[in-house]
């Protein structure tokens, strides 16, 4: 899910998904529109690939939390990221994610949860993705789920914050 530019890194996901050997029993749903969508297009085209990893351009709210609830994988293949919602959104659900170590996304994908690879490195993702598909059964969705919702519900995010913001006027006015 995403934005289709460069930075998200979706043809390294063609790449790896191709060099994976999956085709036969997985399928890809690339989830968003942006100028890369012809270019993709032309390399699933190339590859042969287009019975199973599909464009499928935006979605409503309803539409992904219906994609997310039928797959059994979420991989996010991104360039160069802050913090990721969509991440965060797939755990919620239970979903073991497949991502690349930039920005946050390191800091709340573990063993239990997913896998994380370096940026660009195809090879690795293609190994990611047959890891998964061969353990799939490993990961526990309601945990990844549960652990989700401990660490990042609003709630909990919120008094994080809060308790940030009380630190700070305890500090500045000498209580600490």
């Amino acid at each position: 899910m995403g934005s289709l530019i460069k930075r998200k890194g979706f043809d390294i996901l063609i790449k790896a998904f191709e060099e994976s050997g999956l085709k036969d029993v997985a399928e890809v749903i690339i989830v968003g529109n942006g100028p890369e969508k012809i270019r993709l297009q032309k390399q699933i085209d190339s590859a042969n690939l287009q019975q199973v990893i599909k464009l499928v351009g935006k979605k409503t709210k309803k539409e992904i939390t219906e994609l997310l609830c039928g797959s059994h994988v979420f991989v996010f293949p991104s360039r160069n990221e802050n913090f990721s919602v969509a991440v965060l959104e797939a755990l919620s659900f239970g979903l073991p994610v497949v991502a690349t170590v930039c920005g946050g996304i390191k800091e709340c994908i573990q063993k239990d949860n997913g896998i994380l690879v370096a940026v660009d490195n195809v090879s690795d993702f293609a190994k990611a993705l047959k890891k998964v598909h061969a353990n799939i059964h490993t990961f526990d969705r309601k945990s990844i789920a549960e652990d989700c919702r401990k660490k990042y519900s609003p709630t909990v995010v919120a008094q994080q914050i809060t308790d940030i913001y009380q630190y700070t006027i305890n500090l500045k006015s000498g209580n600490v």
